[in-house]
């Protein structure tokens, strides 16, 4: 399925919240293969932009209310805060 259409299905599943870019929703899946939660030095591994944009990415996606994040030492802790539709 393409991306923005599971992003679109996963904001009519939540009743209308901030719709996740393509890229957010990349992000969404390496934190929803995580339900533990997930550092954000972690996350940063998966992929190759600069510090300062994934970062943004990160807090974007807190900010729509996807995930949870928490502080433990230097880095977040991101939890998934709705599950993933299958």
């Amino acid at each position: 399925m393409e991306r923005t259409r599971k992003a679109e299905l996963i904001l009519q599943y939540l009743g209308g919240m901030k719709k996740l870019s393509a890229k957010e929703l990349e992000y969404m899946e390496v934190i929803w293969q995580h339900p533990e939660g997930i550092s954000s030095n972690e996350i940063y591994s998966y992929f190759t932009q600069s510090q300062s944009t994934k970062s943004t990415i990160l807090f974007n996606i807190s900010e729509k209310g996807y995930v949870v994040q928490r502080q433990e030492g230097r880095h977040h802790i991101y939890t998934a805060k709705v599950s993933k539709i299958v």
